[in-house]
């Protein structure tokens, strides 16, 4: 898994995302754990020494609590959110309502379009946090826009 993770998934993804995200706020990105040396280690230790009673990245949290606090080593992994619940209730919402709900909207075509528009007043109104709905039918329309209306 570490050599599909390594050939793949890092340097095809999160590697080429990070680096352009970081370019473009003008940001020197350092990835942890990078070093050639590091990573020529990782691959030689055993997998129980990796993972522990469900517990991934057992021996870096292990070498972690000599040196910081047990709320840091113990904290589950957090990762960089984009407030996307927080801006279609506020900058986003006028133009999630009118991508979806327009006349000439593909989604309000083919889907139920007053499920659609109760979808986005129980988020608006917080009864319920439907970003993920809101943002895949977003991206159904913008994808039909792009490939079915140039």
């Amino acid at each position: 898994m570490l050599y599909v993770d390594c050939h793949t998934w890092l340097v095809d993804n999160l590697l080429e995302r990070g680096d352009r995200t970081s370019m473009a706020a003008s940001l020197e990105l350092r990835p942890p754990f990078l070093d050639h040396r590091l990573v020529e280690l990782a691959f030689t230790l055993p997998s129980r020494v990796k993972v522990r009673r469900g517990t991934t990245k057992w021996v870096v949290r292990e070498l972690g609590r000599r040196y910081l606090p047990e709320e840091i080593t113990r904290r589950p992994k957090l990762g960089f959110r984009v407030p996307f619940d927080v801006w279609l209730r506020g900058s986003l919402r006028e133009m999630a309502r009118d991508m979806l709900c327009s006349p000439s909207s593909f989604v309000g075509q083919v889907m139920d379009r007053p499920a659609v528009e109760r979808l986005l007043d129980d988020h608006e109104r917080g009864r319920r946090n439907e970003w993920q709905r809101i943002y895949t039918l977003l991206s159904l329309e913008v994808w039909h826009q792009a490939f079915f209306r140039g």
